[in-house]
């Protein structure tokens, strides 16, 4: 069932228990000798299917008076007040403007569901309320019947009345909590990087210059199943600038020194102008992560993709790198 036709059926019920104490009311008014059954009986009896349907719109429409009425009345009597202790007026709309926008779709539900325990507890102590004083003046002509149902009346009021107190109390703490909880997870992260020697910075991240760039000694045939770590040391460095030929791989360090905080992690991408050219920065470790274990360069998968060959030059802007927060680290 959606939000409008709950909030429908929940006005609809509102608007038939008033329909009921403002019909006794206008009975005690206008015949005030009547009893409550007959009063009843001849309600029951008079309703036709047309007066049925006109009077389901005619309970609908006093059922959202009701709501409007308890909100003014009971809102400034309990409500508010208690909501202006734990914040102004200012600050609620902010919080309730920014849950609203953040919530996600279950905390949604659980709001909406909670407003409509609120309206429906907030109307039923009205209604309860009114219909208790109306059938006080009805006790001197049948006390056997308005007494008990006048006893039913005041407990419904009284819980009624707690329900909604204790609901709209959860739901303030529920908003406090959840503003709490929506401004923790936006909150920026205290984690570090450090770059050295220097960090040139622009919109697409930290900008990444080439040092070195050299090869693995290795036999014809690798086996990645037996590679080594002296294996990956084992370098022949080439000087800078060195001509980098089509289909040629080498690889590369940055001249920049990284170290991350744990749960941190860094994206690398070359740059778009290089790549015209045919010149890829990674193979496939574009992701640059384990960086939290001291300062060290990044390492370049360098190929030329292209037909023509590129010159690498010393110091030469390469690459940008981009560090986010990874929520779901995993710490040591």
């Amino acid at each position: 069932m959606n939000n409008v036709a709950v909030v429908s059926m929940e006005t609809l019920v509102t608007g038939i228990t008033a329909t009921i104490w403002i019909v006794l009311l206008i009975i005690r008014i206008v015949f005030p000798q009547s009893d409550i059954p007959d009063v009843l009986n001849k309600l029951f009896n008079s309703l036709s299917t047309g007066n049925l349907l006109i009077s389901s719109i005619l309970m609908y429409n006093i059922g959202w008076i009701i709501h409007h009425l308890s909100e003014i009345i009971l809102d400034t009597i309990a409500q508010t007040k208690y909501r202006r202790t734990l914040y102004n007026d200012e600050d609620f709309y902010t919080i309730r403007s920014k849950v609203f926008q953040k919530g996600s779709t279950s905390v949604m539900d659980d709001i909406r569901f909670d407003r409509h325990v609120l309206r429906i507890s907030r109307s039923n102590t009205l209604n309860f309320l009114m219909l208790s004083i109306i059938l006080i003046s009805y006790i001197p002509i049948n006390s056997r019947v308005s007494i008990p149902v006048l006893i039913a009346t005041i407990i419904f009021t009284i819980i009624s009345w707690h329900q909604w107190v204790d609901r709209y109390k959860a739901t303030y703490k529920k908003f406090m909590q959840l503003y709490a909880a929506i401004e923790e997870k936006n909150k920026p992260s205290e984690k570090k990087v450090t770059i050295t020697p220097n960090v040139e910075l622009d919109e697409s991240g930290i900008k990444m210059h080439l040092g070195n760039v050299y090869h693995l000694r290795h036999e014809n045939v690798v086996n990645p199943l037996s590679i080594s770590v002296d294996d990956l040391k084992n370098k022949q460095v080439f000087d800078l600038p060195y001509v980098l030929k089509p289909n040629e791989f080498i690889l590369g360090e940055t001249i920049e020194k990284v170290h991350m905080d744990g749960g941190l992690i860094g994206f690398l991408d070359g740059r778009s102008s290089l790549a015209r050219f045919g010149l890829s920065i990674h193979c496939t470790s574009a992701l640059i992560d384990k960086m939290h274990d001291g300062e060290k360069p990044i390492v370049l998968e360098i190929k030329n993709n292209g037909q023509k060959e590129i010159v690498l030059t010393p110091k030469m802007y390469i690459g940008n790198l981009l560090v986010v927060d990874n929520k779901y680290h995993c710490p040591d």
